[in-house]
């Protein structure tokens, strides 16, 4: 039994459609998948830096300025969505001579790390990374 040509389009047209309607969400969930992957970095990429200047300015290496900037530095290579992305670093070190311990908290707003910021739900919200090293005497 023959199939007629008008069944085989209709059904080459009904996978087109079929297509056109689950694309775009498939193609979001991709680019879904990317933005995580990219925050996920940014955030590691943090963390990495703020635990450096702990331990930096911990072990009497740096001055706590100097952990900033150089903590600064590290990160100035990640861009956003809108450009370079803006990072406030602060390194507390201890007045008091019995506590021990010198943390650094690094943090951006994440509606600049991620792309698929929709009606700027992200806005109110911040990434932080904090690290705490014990400090020698």
């Amino acid at each position: 039994m023959k199939r007629n040509t008008s069944s085989i389009q209709r059904q080459r047209g009904a996978a087109a459609v079929e297509f056109a309607v689950v694309a775009p969400l498939l193609f979001m969930i991709i680019i879904g998948i990317v933005d995580v992957g990219n925050m996920l970095f940014v955030y590691n990429s943090m963390l990495n830096a703020a635990r450096e200047t702990s331990r930096s300015v911990a072990v009497a290496e740096e001055t706590p300025a100097q952990g900033k900037s150089k903590a600064e530095a590290a990160l100035n290579k990640h861009h956003g969505k809108k450009g370079k992305t803006t990072f406030t670093v602060v390194v507390t070190v201890p007045a008091n001579p019995s506590q021990h311990e010198v943390k650094t908290t690094i943090s951006t707003p994440l509606s600049e790390t991620m792309m698929l910021d929709f009606f700027n739900l992200l806005s109110d919200y911040n990434m932080t990374a904090v690290a705490s090293m014990r400090k020698e005497t």
